[in-house]
């Protein structure tokens, strides 16, 4: 009943609003989907977990990722999410933020951290 008593100019005006928001969505969608596949891929494939501590993160997981494609089956993604998930625990453990080069570990460890959430 509602959309039969809207004027054509109330019709177009929604149908205006609802392309807008598609398009903002998609837009967001498309800009959001490769940095986080990409990072989804670098943390499975154990690029993250080798390059923590490299002076240009990024730079050494883009050599990483040209130089160890990752694995794309299932088990192999699977193993690999284990390993690094595991890997990584390590070496948060073995971090030694008490000592003579507490502060220094614990910017790196920061530093690393933001650059894996900013590829």
């Amino acid at each position: 009943e509602e959309s039969r008593n809207r004027s054509v100019i109330e019709t177009a005006l929604l149908y205006m609003v609802n392309c807008i928001s598609a398009a903002v969505l998609f837009g967001v969608y498309e800009s959001a989907r490769l940095p986080i596949s990409n990072f989804i891929i670098n943390l499975l494939s154990g690029g993250v977990d080798s390059c923590l501590g490299s002076d240009d993160f990024n730079l050494c997981l883009e050599t990483f990722s040209v130089d160890n494609p990752a694995d794309a089956t299932w088990e192999g993604q699977a193993r690999a999410s284990f390993v690094a998930a595991a890997n990584i625990y390590e070496r948060a453990k073995e971090l030694d933020i008490t000592g003579e080069h507490g502060a220094e570990n614990v910017r790196s460890l920061a530093e690393q951290l933001f650059n894996l959430l900013n590829p």
